[in-house]
């Protein structure tokens, strides 16, 4: 992924997480595997997110950890926060600002190694609310590929979550990451 060097890594941090949260809440569910991926986010930003006022951040991810439940509350608090603190105004970064939430994004619809059609609907709405996103070289290919899943035409569950998985590789800390990624991949289901 190419960002524009601008964006400070505290604010790549917050749009990954703002996009993540798209993505695992797209189904209306959220189910173990997400809030791993909510902890794995917060273990490889937390140096960037300890400080305050990100200090409340911590502390909302840390009680939603704790009770194993994001409630609408949560989400909305943690989206506003993303939004003042991860600001991106200027119409410049625009560009690289949702690139970056669309790696969240897409790593939040692949955290439970399950594709819902309801999840790309909302994708592909988002994505299509984004038209300056265009020069992304995979934007029309991205947008191709969730219609034809979602028509059920030429491409596959599994192929689809291949592609979405080849986009932004998704960040291990621990572990064969290769060997992780591609048994995830591998074992991804899709539910239309």
């Amino acid at each position: 992924m190419n960002t524009d060097a601008s964006l400070s890594e505290l604010t790549k941090a917050l749009l990954s997480l703002e996009g993540l949260l798209h993505g695992i809440t797209a189904d209306d569910i959220i189910n173990q595997k997400e809030l791993e991926m909510l902890k794995k986010w917060k273990r490889l930003n937390y140096e960037k997110i300890r400080h305050h006022p990100a200090g409340d951040l911590v502390r909302m991810l840390d009680s939603v950890m704790d009770c194993q439940i994001l409630q609408k509350e949560d989400r909305q608090f943690i989206h506003e926060f993303c939004r003042e603190y991860g600001a991106c105004e200027e119409e410049e970064n625009s560009y690289s600002c949702d690139l970056v939430r669309m790696q969240g994004y897409i790593q939040g619809i692949l955290a439970d190694s399950k594709i819902y059609a309801g999840e790309i609907r909302s994708f592909l709405e988002w994505l299509q609310a984004r038209p300056h996103l265009s020069a992304f070289d995979k934007y029309e290919p991205l947008i191709e590929a969730s219609r034809q899943f979602l028509s059920g035409e030429k491409i596959s569950g599994k192929e689809f979550f291949r592609y979405l998985s080849g986009l932004f590789p998704i960040e291990y800390t621990s572990g064969d990451s290769e060997t992780v990624r591609q048994r995830e991949i591998n074992e991804g289901s899709f539910i239309g």
